[in-house]
């Protein structure tokens, strides 16, 4: 599998963009686990998985089904947390570039 360099910038802006997000909705988590995550910050993490589903290919996306959270029903704080550590794992493990 040939990687290209745009790939490569984006895995390189990603990682740590998903990585801050997963800390700060783990701070979230610890206090209130089962509190919904409000729309703004949904919005965002979307944008983010969606970019982290087109770098990892169908085929590699670490939850099959899973494409974005649903807007209308907000998931929970330890939701997100769970997601966003499954979508980091798959983009540092084998097939990250």
């Amino acid at each position: 599998m040939t990687v290209t360099k745009d790939e490569v910038g984006l895995h390189e802006r990603l990682t740590p963009q998903l990585e801050s997000v997963r800390v700060e909705m783990g701070i979230l988590s610890k206090g209130k686990p089962d509190n919904p995550v409000n729309k703004f910050k949904i919005q965002h993490i979307n944008q983010f998985l969606a970019e982290a589903n087109i770098l990892l290919g169908e085929a590699h996306v670490p939850l099959k089904g899973f494409v974005e959270f649903d807007e209308s029903s907000l998931p929970t704080n330890s939701d997100v947390v769970m997601v966003l550590a499954q979508y980091l794992a798959g983009m540092n493990g084998a097939n990250g570039p």
